[in-house]
C-alpha cells in the first residue's frame, strides 16, 4: 500500500512539474507573441502617416494641375 501511495504522488509530482514545464513555455510565448503585435503596431502605424502623407502630396499636385481625381470612382489603370 505504501508503495502504491509513493507511486501515485510521484506520478503526480511529475504532473505538476510537467504542467509547470508548460505553463512557462506558454508564458514565453504570449509575451513574445505580446512584443510581436507591439511591434507590428508601431509599424502600422509608420505606415499609416506615410500614406496620409502621399495622399495630401497627390492633393497638392492634383490642386497645382488643376486635376480633380475622385478616388472612390476611378478606373483601374488595366481598364
Amino acid at each position: 500500500m505504501y508503495y502504491s501511495l509513493f507511486i501515485n504522488m510521484s506520478m503526480s509530482e511529475n504532473r505538476i512539474i510537467e504542467l509547470e514545464t508548460k505553463l512557462t513555455y506558454q508564458d514565453k510565448a504570449i509575451e513574445d507573441l505580446s512584443e510581436t503585435v507591439f511591434r507590428l503596431d508601431q509599424k502600422l502605424e509608420q505606415l499609416q502617416r506615410v500614406c496620409d502623407g502621399l495622399k495630401q502630396k497627390i492633393i497638392a499636385i492634383n490642386e497645382l494641375t488643376g486635376l480633380e481625381v475622385d478616388e472612390h470612382n476611378q478606373k483601374p489603370p488595366h481598364y
